[in-house]
């Protein structure tokens, strides 16, 4: 299998910077680094014209470079791209999108070295457009997503899995003590812990004591 540079697999496209003016409350969705990642609900719109370079449409991979360093297939309707953002154009040689989501996702954890550990991730076009990848022919690459894409859905179905088992844990917890229920005292859970409710063990006052601390 043989490395390529990014700049030789696709044409990179960053997005627009939109200003605060242009947005308004309808019209394009602005694909900001904060809605591919989750982290905010808000979202602007643009209802004025743009290049269509500009534009992503469902099943479009874009690749956050400034802030926050991820691959991401676009899922939701038409919309207009915002800076720091790349939307990938697979203009130059044959690759399969899922393959490559994987490769550059790979070739982005490397490249966090590249930034000495800064919390502030960011990347130049020069830098990003020589990152190498591992190529090999369509079939390949089709194979090695599918059992990748596989893999993904097994760690996920397994996280799914642990979160359940952790409601079941806090749900058996409040069956048997009461939800959000705490002890009002140490002496409470002396009593629970002995079966004669505590007559033989020392109350919390006397745990400081000589007899019992050991001093």
């Amino acid at each position: 299998m043989k490395k390529v540079k990014l700049g030789q697999v696709a044409t990179f496209i960053n997005g627009y910077a939109f200003k605060p003016q242009d947005w308004s409350s309808e019209g394009k969705e602005i694909i900001r680094i904060q809605n591919l990642t989750k982290t905010s609900k808000g979202i602007n719109y643009y209802s004025g014209t743009i290049d269509k370079k500009y534009i992503v449409e469902a099943g479009d991979i874009l690749i956050s470079w400034s802030g926050t360093l991820g691959v991401f297939q676009w899922c939701g309707r038409s919309a207009v791209l915002n800076q720091h953002i790349f939307k990938v154009v697979f203009d130059k040689i044959d690759i399969d999108k899922s393959y490559f989501k994987y490769v550059v996702e790979k070739g982005l954890q490397d490249a966090v070295k590249h930034t000495h550990g800064s919390t502030m991730k960011h990347l130049t076009k020069k830098y990003f457009d020589n990152i190498m990848v591992s190529y090999t022919n369509l079939r390949e690459q089709q194979r090695i997503a599918s059992e990748l894409d596989l893999l993904s859905k097994l760690i996920l179905r397994r996280q799914e899995q642990l979160e359940e088992l952790n409601l079941l844990v806090k749900s058996r917890f409040n069956e048997m003590f009461g939800e959000n229920k705490i002890f009002e005292s140490i002496d409470n859970l002396f009593d629970i812990i002995d079966g004669d409710r505590g007559k033989n063990y020392p109350k919390s006052d006397e745990l400081f004591s000589e007899e019992y601390s050991g001093l």
